[in-house]
């Protein structure tokens, strides 16, 4: 049978394929090893980490002192910028909380003016319609008033 012919290959196939392919990689490994006459390569590392310096050769103790002393200087430049915009940023947060407040009282204020506008409203209102009732009451006396003398006249004539 011919592998061209096979639908699916066997479940085997896979392992034997690579245990071929693995095999072949270390024979092609030991051939080249003999080619080179079995020397092996060594790499060169570097700074050679057996080789122990000290410290001065490195950085020198005023140069440290200068690099600190920069290091120091420049953070106290920062902390100072710091501070400003914290101070600056509390600053804004007073002014908009003052500002919040005229602009609250104002409405407040404004609510007060309506609330009393409109009690004013609702009394004038109130002694309107009492002079209205009584208005009304009057006339409706009259007009009693005015059908008992009709009743009466038609009663005695």
């Amino acid at each position: 049978m011919m592998l061209s012919q096979l639908n699916s290959p066997p479940p085997e196939f896979a392992g034997y394929a690579l245990a071929f392919v693995v095999g072949l990689t270390a024979a092609a490994a030991s051939i080249v090893a003999m080619i080179r006459g079995g020397k092996k390569q060594s790499r060169a590392l570097e700074p050679d980490p057996l080789r122990v310096q000290t410290v001065p050769d490195l950085v020198t103790r005023d140069a440290f002192d200068k690099a600190h002393s920069h290091l120091v200087k420049r953070l106290d430049g920062h902390d100072k910028a710091i501070e400003a915009i914290r101070q600056e940023m509390k600053t804004d947060r007073e002014n908009s909380e003052s500002a919040a407040r005229v602009r609250s009282a104002g409405i407040y204020n404004r609510i007060d003016d309506l609330r009393r506008e409109l009690g004013d409203k609702m009394d004038a209102i109130r002694v309107e319609s009492k002079n209205d009732t009584a208005g009304v009451h009057k006339r409706i006396n009259d007009v009693l008033h005015a059908v008992g003398e009709l009743k009466g006249r038609m009663c005695g004539t």
